[in-house]
């Protein structure tokens, strides 16, 4: 099994997969609205920038690496 580390598991532009997916987990609750996804990740101290990397990051790695994946999902429905 894949471990859950290594540098796919490291912030992306400051955003921890904690952090994606309890924000991911917010916008969700708003029936996905891109428009709140900035203003979300803001209160939560992301800048819009760096929301949209984290956003591309977290997504390529979820695509290259199963395991960063899983623990999202894991992260995503603990919450």
């Amino acid at each position: 099994p894949a471990v859950a580390g290594g540098p796919d598991f490291e912030p992306v532009a400051g955003v921890s997969l904690e952090l994606y997916a309890e924000i991911s987990r917010e916008l969700a609750a708003s029936g996905y609205d891109q428009a709140q996804a900035a203003q979300l990740a803001a209160s939560k101290g992301v800048s819009a920038e760096n929301w949209q990397a984290a956003l591309d990051g977290w997504n390529g790695r979820m695509k290259t690496n199963p395991a960063v994946g899983q623990q999202f999902n894991r992260l995503y429905t603990a919450g």
